[in-house]
């Protein structure tokens, strides 16, 4: 089941790319969009075959946890 999941974000992402892609006209603009769209594909795979992936909040804390004594 979790293929068929990750067959699904693939081409979701290859679709939205591909209209991002047409859409645009900058080159810029283009490769911007492509590495974002792919870059959130991973991120989502990641999610469907680890979730138990901590999030975004405890990156932060491990970064910042320290400040926070100080402060």
């Amino acid at each position: 089941m979790k293929i068929a999941y990750a067959i699904g974000i693939v081409l979701m992402s290859a679709g939205i790319g591909y209209g991002e892609w047409r859409a645009s006209k900058e080159k810029r603009a283009q490769i911007a969009a492509v590495g974002m769209i792919s870059l959130a594909a991973i991120l989502a795979m990641a999610l469907i075959f680890f979730p138990d992936l901590p999030g975004p909040t405890q990156l932060v804390l491990l970064l910042f946890g320290w400040l926070d004594k100080y402060l």
